[in-house]
């Protein structure tokens, strides 16, 4: 798909405390280890494991609370107003925390499939991703 912007960025976002809030929040939430793809198979092996950490090496935890979505999508749909995607967008996944320690990394990477995704089961059988959210919570020049 060619866009003539490929991103878009805020210079002011969420209020320090609605960042507090959401660092204390998912802070709380019980981590699962990271994955990549849309396979979701979790390593079984040393091989799989270090394959996965050279591309991926942090955990998550997956927040849907609406109060998350009240702060977010705003930001969300006026980035998609203001940058000329103008996506139809009906409905959004979970929103992924993830903390990354020092030594943690996530590799560049697309947000994104070639396909529908094509899991029956899944709440978004059929749909494309097509936005993709990044909301730092670091303080400062960090």
């Amino acid at each position: 798909m060619n866009l003539q912007n490929y991103f878009y960025v805020f210079s002011q976002g969420l209020p320090s405390r609605l960042c507090d809030d959401l660092i204390n929040y998912g802070e709380q939430k019980t981590k699962q280890i990271a994955l990549t793809g849309d396979e979701n198979k979790i390593p079984d092996n040393d091989q799989d494991f270090a394959k996965l950490y050279k591309i991926r090496n942090s955990s998550v935890c997956w927040l849907d609370d609406p109060w998350i979505y009240n702060a977010i999508l705003p930001f969300v749909r006026e980035a998609n107003q203001m940058a000329g995607w103008n996506f139809d967008w009906v409905t959004s996944e979970s929103c992924q925390w993830t903390k990354y320690s020092e030594s943690q990394h996530y590799n560049w990477h697309m947000d994104s499939y070639t396909k529908p995704i094509n899991n029956p089961k899944s709440l978004f059988y059929g749909f494309n991703r097509k936005l993709s959210v990044s909301v730092s919570l670091a303080e400062g020049d960090t």
